[in-house]
Formats: C-alpha cells, structure tokens, sequence
C-alpha cells in the first residue's frame, strides 16, 4: 500500500472515532440541552384563569357597595373580561415557542383604576329615568304654574317690621334731644354728638325744670344748655318715668313751662313733641294698679292735640314701635320691656326726620309768600320816588308858552 493510502486511513479513523465518542456522549445525557423557556413560565391558560379569578374577587367585594344598577354594570363588565380571558386561553402558542401574554387579559393600573371609578359612579338605571320623565311630562303647565304660586305665596312674612332706618346724622348736627334715660342712647349708642344731647336717667316733665344735667359741657341745668347750643330745632321725649304716678294734666302742664322756657331762651327755635314710647306688655304686667299702656296713650293724645292747637310738630313715635297687639315690638325692646335697643333709634331717627321735613316743606310757602310782599311793597316805593322826582324837575323848568311870547315883546320894544 503506498504511503498516501496510508494516511488516508487514519485520517478516515480519526474522523469515525470523534462521531463515535460524539454520539456516546449525546445518548448518555452528558450534553443534554437546556429546558426550553416555555416549560419555565406559566402557561397562558392558567394566567388567564388568575386573572379571572381575582376579577370575580373584586366585583363580589364591589357588588356588596353598589346598587342594583352598579350591580348590573359590573355584572356586563365582567363577563366581557371572562370573553376576553378565554379567547386569550384558546390562542396559546406552541411549547416550542415563547409564550406571548396578550394585552387584553392583563389591563393596565390606569385602566384598573378607570373602570373602577365607572362602576362607583354608574347613573340611575335608565328604566326608572324614563318613569320620572313620563311622571313630569304628564303634569299640566297649569298645575305647575300653581305649584309655583303656592310655593312663593307659602314664604313667612319676616318678624321685623318693615321700617325705614335711614337717617342723615348731619340733619340733626344743630339740633338738642330732651329726654331721660330712654333719650341717652342717642349718644351712647353713637347716632348723635353729646352735644345733640341733654338726657338724664329719672328725668320727667317736672324734674327737667330743676334739675341739672352732666353734659359736655358740665353739670348744667336746662336754661344753659339751651344758651349754649342755641339749637335749630329742639325735640321733647319725657314721660317715661312719671306715667306711673304723675296725672295727664300736670305732665302736660310741665310740657308747656318748658316749651315757653324754650322759646323765650331760643326764639328762633323750632319746637317738636314726640310721643312717649311704648312698653311691653310683660312690663305692662308688673305694674299694679296702673294701665301702663292705657295711660301712655292718653297722655300722647293730649301731647298731639296740644301741638295741634300751637302749631308745633307731633312725631307719632308709639305707632312705629307698636306691634299688632298695640305693646312695645319685641324687635325693638330690650329685655326689660321699656328701653330701647339699636335698632329702635334708627327707625325713630329715621321717623323725625321724615316728619320734620314734611313738616317744613308744608310751611316754607307761607315765608316765601311774605318775601314775594316786601318786594312788591320796595317796587311800589321805588315807582314813587321816581314819579316825585321827575313832578319836581318839571315845575323847575319855564313853561314853554313863556319861553314863545319873549321874542314878541322883544320886537315890540324896538
């Protein structure tokens, strides 16, 4: 055999006994292969099934919380989430091949959290939304319009009585309030200057003629606040405190020695009565022997009829006060039955000069009629003077027949 062939041989041997060894390994098990990834993770038929499983979990725990309606939602939406899972089942690859999860069975936080919210705030069932719509459909307009009425109609009246509380405190910046406790709010509560007021606790009719009274200006009597003021207007509420004991004539007798003091000390002053206030009729209850009310209605009917016959200005502060059974409004009275809260000086502000404006208007005629006389008189005057003078200029000056017969004597002469 010749060389080449020799070697051609032991080529040949070493070539059969590398597949040989190859092969015993191979059937041994030495070099088997890697399990394939499929057998490692889950098929997608058992997710599938997970995943609806925790779904049937959640709307159990949801369908407890919700309506019949919500009930009836997730009902729908789970059952498409079970179509969905096992279409996702009957699709699995081969083991050969890695399996892919599909979107549809595993949905997204945002889509969790989505759906969950649209089941919580599902609308009312669609059959009861049509029910309530035929119910209002079938009401006649008419019958609406008087469901509507009766409703307006139906709102309570408020408790307060519907009074005017604007006022200007200018108005009354020269103006003096006379009065006892009652009137001392005025300037307590702010709605006057102290100088606006001369009041005393226990002040009546009489006793304001005698007694003196703390004010900005000292401890002064009457006579001197009224010097010292010199007041364009001043107003008299006193009667408060001697309703009880004093009679009708002796406080009216008081009112009139003050009006003349007034007068004489102011002439240029006007004044204004205002009727003593009312009380309530718990107040009215505690007095024995004595008709509170009664009485202080009868004093201020004498009060308007004494204005009347002077020409002075009544305010009817009582009928502003009163509630309908005739006592002092409890919106307006303190607890006590008699004095006044804030709101009652507003309204009675408000009431005087509404009052003393009307009152003034009424009267401004009269002056302006004697202005429009004093002219007329000054005219008739001027005219006469006029005529006098020009009478004599006219005798001063030579008559004109005089002056035409000179020249003739004058001819004559010559």
């Amino acid at each position: 055999m010749s060389d080449n062939t020799i070697e051609g041989a032991k080529q040949f041997r070493g070539k059969l006994s590398v597949m040989l060894l190859s092969a015993a390994i191979f059937f041994s098990g030495c070099g088997q292969t890697e399990e394939p990834v499929s057998q490692k993770l889950p098929s997608v038929t058992d997710y599938s099934r997970e995943v609806s499983s925790i779904r049937s979990s959640e709307t159990a725990e949801e369908t407890t919380a919700l309506s019949a309606d919500s009930q009836t939602v997730s009902a729908g939406d789970a059952a498409s989430r079970q179509t969905e899972a096992d279409t996702s089942a009957e699709t699995v690859p081969s083991e050969t091949e890695p399996p892919e999860i599909s979107t549809t069975a595993q949905p997204s936080e945002t889509e969790v959290k989505t759906s969950s919210s649209s089941a919580e705030t599902s609308v009312p069932d669609l059959t009861e939304l049509a029910e309530t719509h035929s119910e209002i459909s079938a009401v006649p307009s008419e019958t609406v319009s008087t469901i509507k009425l009766e409703t307006e109609c139906s709102v309570p009246a408020a408790s307060a009585p519907a009074a005017d509380t604007t006022y200007d405190s200018e108005f009354f910046s020269s103006d003096l309030f006379i009065g006892d406790s009652i009137s001392t709010g005025y300037s307590l509560y702010g709605f006057l200057a102290d100088k606006n007021v001369y009041a005393k606790v226990g002040l009546n009719p009489s006793t304001v003629l005698t007694k003196s009274v703390s004010t900005c200006y000292g401890e002064i009597g009457i006579s001197t606040m009224l010097s010292y003021t010199m007041p364009k207007r001043v107003y008299i509420m006193l009667g408060s405190n001697g309703i009880q004991w004093l009679s009708v004539g002796n406080m009216l007798q008081s009112t009139d020695t003050l009006v003349d003091l007034i007068k004489e000390t102011c002439p240029d002053s006007e004044v204004v009565i205002i009727s003593v206030p009312p009380v309530t009729a718990g107040y009215d209850s505690t007095v024995e022997d004595v008709d509170v009310m009664a009485k202080i209605n009868e004093y201020n009917t004498s009060l308007k009829s004494y204005c009347t016959a002077n020409g002075m200005l009544f305010v009817d502060a009582a009928s502003i006060l009163k509630d309908e059974t005739g006592y002092f409004n409890s919106t307006y009275a303190e607890s006590d039955g008699m004095h006044f809260k804030s709101s009652a000086y507003k309204t009675l502000l408000s009431k005087i000069q509404a009052d003393v404006t009307e009152f003034e208007e009424a009267n401004a005629p009269a002056e302006t009629d004697a202005v429009t006389e004093t002219d007329a008189s000054e005219e008739v005057q001027t005219e006469t003077e006029a005529e006098t003078e020009a009478a004599s200029q006219s005798e001063t000056k030579p008559a004109p027949e005089t002056f035409m017969t000179l020249p003739e004597k004058t001819e004559k002469s010559k």
